[in-house]
């Protein structure tokens, strides 16, 4: 880890980080280590910090200073997120999380893309933000 955040990938030279981290593959990572009873407080600390100051998680931070590098959201980090909270027993976090992600749900009885994730008012998509947050619902309310 490296200020609270997993690194990007290993190789023959050890651990790589990069400069700019991807929330994606931070609640991957964090959400697969959980599922081995390995939880990083370091990285908790931060999805607390940024859910309970802006309400929001960013798809991109900065390594150095863990300031966002990106202005959009991404319904797949929350799916990973909501699975990660609930697979550690953050029923709190997962509230929070949940309700977050469901902002990106199309909840228009009458529209073609109704009970999908869209990340914009223009009805752009993409396979992963619906399916992760799809699985994720599954895993948050059937708990």
């Amino acid at each position: 880890m490296k200020g609270g955040f997993y690194p990007k990938s290993y190789g023959a030279s050890g651990y790589r980080f990069t400069d700019e981290v991807h929330m994606v593959d931070q609640g991957l990572a964090a959400y697969h280590q959980a599922k081995l009873g390995i939880v990083s407080e370091d990285f908790l600390a931060f999805v607390k910090k940024e859910i309970s100051e802006s309400g929001v998680v960013y798809g991109r931070y900065k390594l150095g200073n863990g300031q966002p590098t990106v202005e959009y959201e991404s319904p797949s980090v929350y799916g990973f997120l909501l699975m990660y909270s609930v697979e550690i027993g953050e029923q709190e976090l997962a509230e929070k999380i949940y309700r977050r992600m469901i902002a990106f749900r199309n909840d228009e009885k009458d529209s073609p893309y109704y009970g999908g994730y869209s990340v914009d008012k223009s009805e752009n998509t993409h396979v992963f933000d619906n399916l992760v947050p799809m699985l994720a619902e599954q895993v948050y309310l059937g708990r």
